[in-house]
């Protein structure tokens, strides 16, 4: 008798082979996002760690000169994020920076002016290739990501005043128009340059000076509302679209969208406001603001983030938070204002 051994092949079917594959797909499903958002927050909390930092050493820097850094000494000169450089361990560049003594920044060899500070980038945004402008190339540089309180943009004391008129104050601190001559920047992190004279002449107190032997007049005993409740830096609103780039119509931007961390072409490219009209931006998507100054259609920049639902801040303390971006306009205005004597409460 011959006896015949049945024999079954050992492997998966192609039925199975499908069943497994859809299950690895389903789990991959399920846990992509959730690996994404871990991603995600630990970018946040390096993000916050980056805006901590910098708010002590601006605290540092009180500490060792007595006021706060001025957002800009003059168009051409360092800003605060230069002023902060020897106590975020960048000594060296900041040396270099003084050097200059009262000459355009502008001059800086290209090499220096396309060096990253780390702590300035934030990492959801991720590092991006040297800015670039349509205008002079000397405008170019290594970028930043966050901005100084220039305070509530006057919206909060003169709601019914003109935008031209309270913006173009707060920004440069100058006594005019007459109808607000008693407007000034609100925030933390101010210019207090371009000062103008009773026949409007530019006074020279600007010229030839440095973050060395400039003095800036903002002390932290002026920060009547509580430097734990008042807004020391933040995140910069810039497009997704102008993100390392200062965008192509410079005729009609009040502050550019990317800029140079020492680039000092007006107060707002280093700062933003706050207050009603100038809530956090949205999202990345979200484009300028557009407001009429001078008679033409301007585009200007909030703070903003690329984070999912919040932007990060510092306070002038050196604790740190991220605000929904839905806050209250009013509220975030507050918070700006270093002395209107309402304290907003966001955490």
């Amino acid at each position: 008798m011959n006896y015949r051994t049945l024999s079954r092949n050992i492997g998966f079917t192609l039925v199975e082979l499908l069943v497994v594959i859809a299950i690895i797909g389903v789990l991959v499903a399920l846990l992509l996002p959730a690996i994404q958002a871990a991603r995600e927050a630990g970018r946040r909390a390096q993000c916050l760690n980056n805006l901590k930092q910098n708010a002590l050493a601006v605290l540092l820097y009180d500490e060792t000169r007595g006021y706060l850094p001025p957002a800009i000494i003059s168009d051409e000169l360092p800003v605060w994020q230069t002023s902060i450089l020897p106590f975020i361990e960048q000594e060296n560049l900041k040396g270099i920076i003084d050097g200059l003594a009262g000459s355009s920044l502008y001059s800086l060899d290209e090499t220096i002016r396309h060096i990253e500070v780390n702590s300035y980038i934030c990492p959801t945004r991720g590092p991006r290739s040297i800015i670039s402008i349509p205008g002079p190339s000397t405008w170019a540089g290594a970028p930043s990501d966050y901005a100084g309180n220039l305070g509530d943009v006057g919206r909060l004391q003169y709601p019914d005043e003109p935008l031209e008129n309270v913006m173009f104050s707060t920004c440069w601190s100058v006594r005019r128009p007459p109808s607000v001559n008693d407007l000034r920047p609100t925030g933390t992190i101010v210019s207090l340059h371009k000062r103008y004279d009773s026949a409007g002449q530019l006074c020279d107190e600007c010229q030839g000076c440095n973050t060395e032997t400039w003095t800036n007049a903002l002390e932290l005993r002026q920060i009547t509302d509580g430097t734990s409740k008042t807004l020391l830096t933040g995140e910069k609103h810039i497009p997704r679209e102008d993100l390392g780039t200062t965008g192509q119509d410079l005729a009609n931007y009040v502050v550019y969208a990317d800029t140079a961390y020492w680039q000092g072409e007006g107060s707002w490219n280093q700062c933003r406001g706050g207050g009603p009209g100038f809530g956090i931006a949205q999202s990345p998507e979200e484009p300028a603001s557009k407001v009429t100054l001078q008679g033409i259609a301007r585009q200007v920049y909030v703070f903003g983030s690329y984070h999912p639902g919040v932007c990060n801040f510092a306070y002038t303390d050196g604790s740190v938070d991220a605000l929904q971006v839905d806050i209250d306009e009013y509220a975030l205005g507050r918070l700006c204002n270093r002395e209107d004597g309402a304290i907003a409460i966001a955490r």
